[in-house]
Order: structure tokens, then sequence, then C-alpha cells
């Protein structure tokens, strides 16, 4: 036999056969349980290791009947292995399939204890990278992560998708009183009142780039709708003794002093900020606050459009934006030659008292200039005075903070460029949400994303309440 591979002998065995394989439900036993793939796998290749050792010795010297005996039990062996393995693979194939049908869709993911405490810089971070995973799909250098599209997700945004709708309800106001005590029920360090998501960071910017924004009232609906809202004058209001009122103590007349007057429709339109331009690097680069540089883009072109709207809106409220001019009314009648202090004492006093505590100027920069140059005091001193209102110095004219804007008529002829007007009878209508679109064509190979609103505004408050300086058809150009 020297030289030669063994193969199966034909030949009786002369000697015990090895014991047999043993299988499962032999007798009366319980059935035993199926072995892992893991199990099965190490017995085969440590019966193959023997029989090869048998076959290796077979090509330098004979076998003997019982070593041929055992080589052919091994390779049986070895070959019974086969088929179980087999049949557990197969076994453990269907397990993980029924294990799919009664798992989530996603692995459920692992957070950290420090990821899992629910803070609202968390949910901010879970926005700016959603933001930075949506954005970077554009490009050429996508967040190739296996849970990108679910981080995504989460944050609000489908990855492929050219729109996105963000969570944006201004906080319910972007008034700026309001906003302070509402700020008040925090925990007191001051931390809650840092904006770090978009909606807090948009509210933020608005009246920062905006001032007059974060004066009038203001308040977010759901829906683009149209609301209505009562107009208010309550100049006159005033409770009464039921005693002193008409009519008898036992039968008194009550006071009717309803302070609505009417009622006006406000409606909202839609607007865009434009497109503005995202690099690559500053989607690749994580210490970059994507949602900071996208908000303050976004809240400058939205603030803009909106003070230009509640200052020289020509509509009604429902048609369109009612802006202050619209609703003012001439302190005097008719247009003045100049800037005096008894014209701007007159619009002062024509002002019913109690309205003047939260009235404010307004007023355009070259009229601004005109009347510093003109109110000064016998000794050259200006007549406009300073006050500190939230860490910030404000110009003042009869105490009464003054407020410049770009929008504001400019200082000519026929020109409205002075109001004195209480801001809290302005209703500036917000609805809650903002879009966000991305463009790859516009600033390639940079990306380019714009953002959208909805707003409106009116008067609600009495003509009393806001009053206009307005220049006659030749006025007074002197220092």
């Amino acid at each position: 036999m020297a030289g030669k591979i063994r193969t199966r002998s034909s030949t009786p065995a002369a000697t015990p056969a090895p014991e047999p394989i043993q299988t499962r439900n032999q007798g009366t036993n319980p059935p035993a349980a199926p072995r892992t793939v893991e199990v099965i796998t190490a017995e085969r290749g440590r019966v193959i290791a023997e029989a090869e050792a048998l076959q290796t010795r077979s090509a330098t010297q004979a076998l003997t009947e019982a070593e041929t005996t055992q080589l052919d039990g091994l390779l049986d062996q070895a070959e019974a292995l086969n088929v179980e393995l087999t049949s557990a693979r197969r076994s453990e194939r269907l397990a993980a399939q029924r294990s799919l049908m009664t798992n989530p869709a996603r692995p459920a993911p692992v957070f950290t204890p420090e990821q899992r405490r629910s803070t609202a810089n968390n949910d901010a971070a879970d926005e700016e990278e959603a933001m930075r995973i949506w954005m970077r799909s554009f490009t050429d250098d996508p967040d190739t992560r296996s849970d990108a599209a679910y981080r995504a997700a989460r944050g609000g945004f489908t990855v492929g998708s050219l729109s996105a709708r963000m969570n944006c309800n201004y906080g319910g106001t972007i008034n700026k009183d309001k906003r302070r005590a509402l700020s008040k029920g925090g925990v007191g360090t001051g931390a809650e009142t840092i904006p770090n998501t978009y909606s807090s960071k948009v509210t933020e910017y608005l009246p920062y780039f905006s001032p007059i924004l974060g004066l009038v009232d203001s308040e977010t609906t759901s829906d683009g709708n149209k609301r209505t809202y009562f107009r208010v004058d309550d100049t006159a209001l005033e409770s009464a003794y039921i005693t002193a009122s008409s009519g008898t103590e036992l039968n008194p007349t009550i006071p009717d002093a309803d302070i609505a007057t009417g009622s006006v429709d406000i409606n909202v339109f839609d607007i865009t900020s434009g497109y503005h331009k995202l690099t690559r690097q500053v989607l690749r680069d994580s210490g970059i606050s994507l949602t900071d540089k996208v908000t303050k883009a976004i809240g400058h072109s939205h603030a803009r459009k909106m003070e230009r709207d509640v200052i020289n809106g020509t509509g009604n409220g429902t048609t369109a934006i009612q802006g202050l001019l619209q609703a003012a009314t001439n302190h005097a009648g008719a247009g003045v030659d100049a800037f005096t202090q008894d014209v701007f004492e007159a619009c002062y006093f024509s002002m019913p008292l109690q309205y003047r505590a939260e009235a404010i100027w307004l007023m355009s920069d070259s009229a601004m200039q005109k009347a510093r140059a003109k109110f000064r005091d016998t000794t050259g001193r200006s007549l406009f005075g300073t006050t500190l209102i939230d860490g910030v110095e404000f110009r003042t004219l009869y105490g009464r903070p003054v407020y410049v804007s770009a929008f504001m008529p400019a200082y000519a002829a026929n020109a409205k460029s002075v109001l004195w007007f209480n801001p809290r009878f302005y209703m500036l209508r917000l609805v809650a949400g903002q879009s966000l679109d991305v463009l790859r064509e516009k600033f390639y190979p940079h990306l380019a994303y714009a953002g959208g609103a909805a707003f409106g505004g009116a008067w609600l408050g009495p003509t009393t309440a806001c009053k206009f300086i307005q220049s006659d058809a030749a006025p007074d150009n002197g220092s």
C-alpha cells in the first residue's frame, strides 16, 4: 500500500467499527438541543485533521486494517458533520429573518450618559448635525456614515429633498418685553435664554437686525389663515360708581365702555430671503456653527423686509401689510417748512397722555441729522438726551427713545420723515415654521440656500396714538 492514496475499503471490517455518530431523539431520551455552527465547525476540523494525519502516513507506510477502517469512519463522520453544518446554518438564517420581523426597522441608537441628558444643547447639536448632513448630501462629499440619513431625519431633514421645514415658533413672540417676562420662568442662570436652536437664533436675530420688530406687538400663529383682530381705543376708558351712574340704585345703567371700535383681518404673505452662499469647506468643518451662519443671513434678510413693510406697507392688513405711515395721521394737519422745537413739541402733545409713556420717535437718518442740528439750547448743547435700555445707549427726545431706520423717508419736500407712535398698538403676525431650500447650480461649486417665512401686520390702535411730521413742498434745507 506504500505510496498510494487510500480510498474507502469495501472489505468488511475485521475489527469493531467506530462508535456511531450521536443523532437526536435516540431511544426514549429527550431531544438534544441543536448544536451551533461554531461547535459543529470545530468538531469537523478535528475529524478532518485526524483523517489527514492517517492519509499522510499511508504515503510512506502501509496502514493496518484497523487504521484503514478508522480512516473510512473519519471520512463518514466528516460527511455527516457537513450535513449537520448545512442544517445549522439554515436554522441560523431562518432565526435571523424571524428576528427582523419582531425587531425595529432600525436599531435603537446607543447614547452615552452625557448624550442622554435632555437639554436644549443636545437638541441644538442634533439639529446642527442634521442640517450639515442634509446640506452635504448635495455636494460631492456627502456624509457616508451608515446612520447619516437617520441622524438627519431625527433633526427634521430628509436626505435628498431640496426643501426642509424648520421648526421655528419665534418663542411665541419677538416683542422684547414679552420675551423678557417669559424668560423669568427659567432656572435663573441665564443659560436657558441663550439662543442655540434654529428657532431661538431666528427669534434673536430678527429684533437684533431690526429693533423696531422687537418693539411692536407680535404673536405667532400655527397656520397662515386669515385672523380677525379688534381695533382698540381705550382713550376714554374709565370705571364708574354704580350709584353715580345714570339710572337708579336698584336699576343702574352700566356705562358702555367697550374698548373695541372695530375689527381688522390680518392675512399673512410669503417672503424669501433670496439665495445665500455656503462653501463646501464650511459644510465639512464641524467647528463652524452652520445653524448660526444660516440663521444670521436669513434673519438679516427677513428683518429688513419686515421692517420696510411695517413702516411703508400700503395695504390694510388684508390686502397687504399695513404700514405705520399708512395708519398715522398728520399731527398738525399740514406740512411744516422747518424742524423746530415748537413743531416737535406740538407733535409730542398731540398724543393722549396715557399713550406717551410707551411711545417712541422713529426718524430717517437725514431727519435725525436735521433735528440734532436744530435742537440746541443757548449754550449750544443738544436737546437730545441719552438713556440706557437693556444696557444699550439710546438717544432720547422729551424723555422718549429715538430710533433711526433706513426705511423711513429721507428729509425732503412732502416727506413724512418723522413718526411719533405707541408700538404696542401695531400687531406683527408671524406664522410658525420656516422653509429652507437648496440649489446646487446657483453658486457652483458651492451650495446656495434660501429661507422662506410668512408674516402680516396692521395697526390696531387709535389714530391719536400714531402721528407723523411731514415737510411742506419747500422745506428749509439749512442747518
